[in-house]
């Protein structure tokens, strides 16, 4: 170690510690320093432990572990997620969604609790609390533990923290399953009248709306939600459809994107993959869902030589610049609509996912096989299409009953 007298740029008198250390990697000699106030034996014995410190971690790229086992807890969820994101091969719409997991973690527990003080009751009693007392949905609770799992396993193989092992016993607690849940979850589907209420409900709300601007979201809203119906596309495949996607020759779609919610040089949305591999499918149209799509061409073809602030990005669907109408313009609109046709009838459902469900409702009554519908659909787990395909068959059973009932001889 060797020592160098210095002034700062407020005229003060420090000391610059200097030691050696070998790269590993280049078995080139570099140095590394500190700065001190003063230059005393006691000085010099911190200046050493401070070098050795910065030595260790450009050598082995790991934290002392002094300073390991001190690391909050907060910052290790952080860190967790900057590692995973770089090497998950995961959507960066789904980091986001983490990065909102993290912070209610964050909002039940003390963000200045340390990593290695975190024990079973603790994080028990936390997912008791989210489903019992803040009422949420195991589902979601299930992915607040993955980050404080995930979190903690990423603390043992980078910071010494072993005490971890009580996580494997921890139980995601479950809601009890009530008749009114059940039936939400039954009929989050539309039936062809429910279906013509929704529609001339939202064309009277386009017909009454004075601003431009509103009225043509409306009424790609409107486009959007009829071609769910008809075609069974999230609503996410929906907003990523573009111009090259729709084959009008020979009436198909290829849907092989999904938007994600983030600012690009162009605007803002934008197309990335699908939500599964299974959910890359090219199906075919029927006259209804090819006149929408070629009235939403034309329309951005008149923005884009009409109006000057029309950027057009190629989406099918596109608001008055260009870019893809955002889900939270769906959300408002559907419930109002939902207030109108449903009233106060909190069973059921009216979100952009009901009229998927509806798509598989209309194929499973035109008698069409599960697995038909299903890669028309894109499902590659059958649970979500068996649960309404179940279902309406048993409806269409009792309707056959009922004719036989009405027949005499």
């Amino acid at each position: 170690m060797w020592i160098e007298e210095f002034k700062n740029k407020h005229d003060e008198t420090k000391y610059r510690y200097y030691e050696k250390y070998k790269d590993p990697y280049t078995d080139k000699w570099k140095r590394v320093s500190v700065v001190l106030n003063k230059n005393t034996k006691a000085s010099q014995k911190e200046a050493m432990l401070q070098l050795d410190d910065k030595i260790n971690l450009k050598i082995t790229n790991k934290q002392p572990d002094k300073y390991k086992s001190n690391i909050k807890f907060s910052k290790l969820m952080e860190e967790w997620l900057e590692f995973y994101s770089n090497t998950s091969g995961t959507k960066k719409t789904w980091h986001i969604k983490l990065r909102h997991f993290i912070n209610r973690a964050n909002k039940e527990l003390n963000e200045d609790i340390l990593a290695k003080n975190l024990d079973r009751k603790l994080i028990q009693d936390l997912l008791i609390k989210l489903v019992i007392e803040n009422d949420f949905s195991t589902s979601y609770t299930k992915k607040i533990f993955f980050v404080i799992k995930s979190s903690l396993y990423f603390a043992k193989e980078n910071y010494n923290i072993n005490n971890v092992d009580f996580i494997d016993k921890i139980v995601i607690p479950k809601k009890t399953e009530t008749r009114e849940y059940l039936e939400r979850k039954r009929y989050n589907y539309l039936e062809n009248d429910e279906l013509s209420k929704v529609f001339n409900v939202i064309d009277e709300m386009i017909k009454n709306d004075k601003k431009p601007g509103s009225r043509r979201n409306k009424q790609i809203i409107r486009y959007q939600l009829e071609l769910q119906a008809l075609t069974g596309m999230r609503i996410g495949e929906v907003q990523a459809l573009q111009n090259e996607d729709f084959d009008e020759v020979n009436k198909t779609l290829s849907i092989n994107g999904s938007i994600q919610w983030i600012n690009s040089e162009e605007g803002y949305g934008v197309k990335d993959t699908t939500k599964t591999e299974g959910s890359y499918r090219t199906i075919d149209l029927d006259d209804r869902s090819i006149k929408i799509l070629k009235l939403m061409k034309i329309e951005n073809r008149k923005l884009e030589q009409w109006t000057n602030t029309f950027n057009n990005r190629q989406f099918i669907f596109s608001n008055n610049h260009g870019n893809p109408l955002h889900n939270n313009v769906h959300s408002s609109v559907l419930k109002k609509v939902k207030d109108i046709v449903f009233g106060e009838n909190a069973n059921r459902q009216l979100t952009t996912h009901t009229f998927r469900h509806t798509h598989i409702s209309l194929l499973t009554e035109l008698g069409l096989p599960l697995k038909a519908i299903m890669e028309r659909v894109g499902h590659v787990d059958e649970r979500t299409t068996l649960r309404i395909y179940t279902h309406v068959t048993s409806t269409i059973k009792k309707d056959i009953i009922t004719k036989l009932n009405s027949i005499s001889f």
